[in-house]
Parts: C-alpha cells; sequence; structure tokens
C-alpha cells in the first residue's frame, strides 16, 4: 500500500499569512459574521477550471472563472495553483505554483477590484493563468500532472472563506514530452471484465517526445471506486487492486524496480502478483494509470471498468 502525505501547498502557507493579517474588529456596523460566498461566474454552470478537468497537450493555459458576493463588502480575493514536488526541480522545467491576489489596492490592472465591492466576477482572458507565451507566469517547461487551483475570499469586516467554503479543485496538465498512456481495448472509455476474473488491460506506457522527456521513472496503476477517488489518497483502493513500479517525485511512493526501458506492455506487466482480480459480482470502477518519468512530469489516464 502507497503511503502518501498531505499536500504541502504553497497556496496554504500564503493563507496563513493572509487570514493573520485580518481585520480584528469582527462587530462593526454592517458585519453580519458571514465569510463571502464564492460561486459560478455569471451566465456559466461551473467553475474553471472545474474538478478533474485534463488540459490537453496543445493548450497554454487555464481558464479561470468565477464569483464571490459579500453585502458587507469584499476585501480581498486570493487565487492560486500549486502542487507537490518532492526535492528540487530539474533545470529547464518549473512548477506552475501561482499566487495572485485581487483587491483594490492591486498594482495590476486586471487583479483590481472596487473598494468594498459586494460582488466581483472572473471571467476574463487576462485572468487565466498561462504556462506559455508572453502571458506565462513561469520561466520554463511546466511541469505536467495534477494541481490544484484554489480560491478564497475576505471581507472587510476579516470574515473569509474556510474548509469547504473555499473552492478547491483539481485539474491536471498534459504535455507530449510527459509519458504516453494508451489504453487500446476500451470502448467508449470503458472496459468489460467479469467479477472474480482478472481484468484485461491492452496498451501501452511510453516516454514522452521530445528532448524534454525523461526516462519512465514510476509507475501507479490501481482500481478505485468509480468517480470517487483521489490521486493523493491510498485508502480509495478496491480490495488492494494496485500495482507500483519506481519511485516518485510527486507523491511519497515506491514499488519494485522498473525496467529500463521506454515502452512497457500493460498486458505484460498485469500478471501474477499484478493482476487485477475484479470483486465479485457487479460493479463499476476506475482503471487509474499514473504513468511519471525522471523530472516529475505526470500523465494520469482513467478508463471506467464495468464488471458484471
Amino acid at each position: 500500500m502507497i503511503k502518501n502525505g498531505l499536500i504541502l501547498m504553497l497556496f496554504t502557507g500564503m493563507l496563513v499569512l493572509f487570514y493573520a493579517c485580518g481585520d480584528d474588529d469582527d462587530n462593526g456596523p454592517g458585519d453580519d459574521g458571514n465569510a463571502p460566498l464564492i460561486g459560478f461566474a455569471e451566465d456559466r454552470d461551473s467553475y474553471r477550471p472545474d474538478h478533474g478537468e485534463s488540459r490537453s497537450a496543445s493548450t497554454d493555459h487555464i481558464h479561470v472563472r468565477f464569483s464571490v458576493e459579500d453585502p458587507a463588502g469584499i476585501d480581498e480575493i486570493h487565487v492560486g495553483t500549486s502542487t507537490q514536488f518532492i526535492g528540487e526541480v530539474d533545470h529547464g522545467f518549473d512548477l506552475l505554483n501561482v499566487l495572485e491576489v485581487h483587491s483594490s489596492s492591486a498594482t495590476e490592472e486586471h487583479l483590481v477590484i472596487d473598494e468594498g465591492a459586494n460582488f466581483v466576477n472572473v471571467d476574463n482572458w487576462r485572468t487565466d493563468i498561462y504556462w506559455e507565451g508572453s502571458t506565462s507566469r513561469i520561466d520554463g517547461e511546466v511541469i505536467a500532472g495534477p494541481y490544484d487551483f484554489t480560491v478564497a475570499a475576505r471581507d472587510i469586516f476579516g470574515n473569509e472563506t474556510t474548509g469547504d467554503e473555499m473552492v478547491t479543485n483539481r485539474f491536471y496538465i498534459n504535455r507530449t514530452y510527459a509519458p504516453a498512456v494508451e489504453v487500446t481495448n476500451h470502448h467508449d472509455g470503458e472496459i468489460h471484465g467479469h467479477g472474480g476474473e482478472a481484468l484485461s488491460v491492452e496498451g501501452t506506457i511510453s516516454t514522452g517526445e521530445g528532448d524534454e522527456a525523461g526516462d519512465l521513472a514510476f509507475i501507479w496503476i490501481r482500481l478505485v471506486d468509480e468517480d470517487l477517488h483521489d490521486d493523493f489518497d491510498p485508502g480509495q483502493v478496491v480490495d488492494g487492486l494496485e500495482a507500483v513500479w519506481g519511485e516518485s517525485r510527486r507523491i511519497a511512493a515506491s514499488g519494485a524496480d522498473l525496467p529500463p526501458v521506454a515502452s512497457l506492455n500493460l498486458e505484460e506487466i498485469l500478471t501474477g502478483d499484478n493482476e487485477m482480480v475484479l470483486p465479485e459480482g457487479h460493479g463499476h470502477y476506475d482503471l487509474i494509470i499514473w504513468a511519471e518519468d525522471a523530472h516529475g512530469n505526470v500523465t494520469r489516464t482513467a478508463v471506467h471498468v464495468h464488471a458484471d
């Protein structure tokens, strides 16, 4: 079983400073004691990035869309992206760890809000977060894989969003230099199997493309309940059905030695002790394949599994 710690995010550390500097007067005129309400942007039906959103290798940014309202007046809105990484990032790569503060005193025009505004709508290309081009927030090539997008807000009386009041959505950046994962025996995104029998998984895991690609360094394949899983929560594996090779730079996990090859055949490596024998009876699951290279670039692929 993989042992993972909690994500220690740059964004979290900045929030501690943010809240510590809040107004101590909790009973001023107009203070209702409630934190600002974070919701969808006007005329939108979801946040962007949405939870589980996967950005294709051809994209260079994430859309940032949400709104904040507070009848007492909004003081600040903090928007961040962050991820977990073990050790130093290799030369030429950067993590998309970003923190931006919307306020009436912001020095960048796209972050300025009216002093004491009751409603702020964020839905503009200028607030999108780029990892390439003239508006990129980083200098090197972005490390591919999972990131957490977080929104928190505070009103003029120091009431701040906490816990479930905040927005925390995980999204995934895909790049061509990250490992390539191809599952070839699914039908419309689903593999069919039989309870009590080994699941047949066909396809390959290969090194990425170009000079930025690194050797395969860590492979993690697991079966989890459908649509109920977290990349950093090992307790969600169904019946201990997981197989691990190599050592990760993104999570505290390691497994059997990984063969020094450029491509792995899924049908061959998921044999013997690594077979995914489905639980008896009917069930709906997700097969999650996490492929990571020596630089820490991750490609994560999820395939639905229907057992009958």
